[in-house]
């Protein structure tokens, strides 16, 4: 049975993902533009330090990214994820926001607590649906800073994550 304080974040993300946007004063990309960048994202998890690499295609507004989230400064190490998402971007002169969505892998530790804890034991690695948004503001067309977060949805330890981000790349 699905939780009903879930069904407006659900609709949410229908929407997002299943409408157009209809964007004003022409800021709308060309049509077949691609943009392609890398990021990366230092800040905190609900298990403490975070720490997250991608990269990502868009292509029409469709964003593809390949990413991994550690709360770890190793790779690896400690609860870790990876995931391919697929998501909805929106442009407008240097801003750029995104939200996304998909499958992903987590493993490494898992702890009694969602915020905190004890380590209680190392989970095998397991299929999860990772969350990720981004916001961030171009300062040349190649770069740009910003915003990201991660969520990773799972039955043995969901993790959440915000930091500060760069992305490097065809950005504007």
């Amino acid at each position: 049975m699905m939780n009903k304080k879930f069904l407006p974040f659900l609709s949410v993300l229908i929407l997002f993902f299943f409408s157009q946007p209809e964007l004003t004063h022409g800021v709308d990309p060309s049509p077949g533009e691609t943009y392609f960048w890398g990021m990366y994202s230092q800040g905190i998890s609900t298990q403490g330090h975070a720490n997250s690499i991608g990269i990502s295609v868009e292509y029409n507004r469709h964003v593809f990214s390949v990413r991994t989230t550690a709360t770890d400064s190793e790779p690896f190490n400690d609860t870790w994820d990876i995931g391919i998402l697929y998501g909805r971007s929106y442009r407008s002169g240097s801003l750029f926001l995104s939200a996304g969505a998909g499958p992903s892998v987590i493993a490494g530790n898992q702890y009694s607590k969602l915020i905190g804890g004890n380590l209680e034991e190392t989970m095998e690695a397991m299929l999860a649906f990772a969350i990720e948004a981004q916001a961030a503001l171009a300062f040349s067309s190649f770069a740009s800073l910003g915003v990201y977060t991660s969520i990773n949805v799972n039955t043995n330890q969901p993790i959440g994550s915000i930091g500060a981000s760069i992305r490097l790349g065809k950005v504007k």
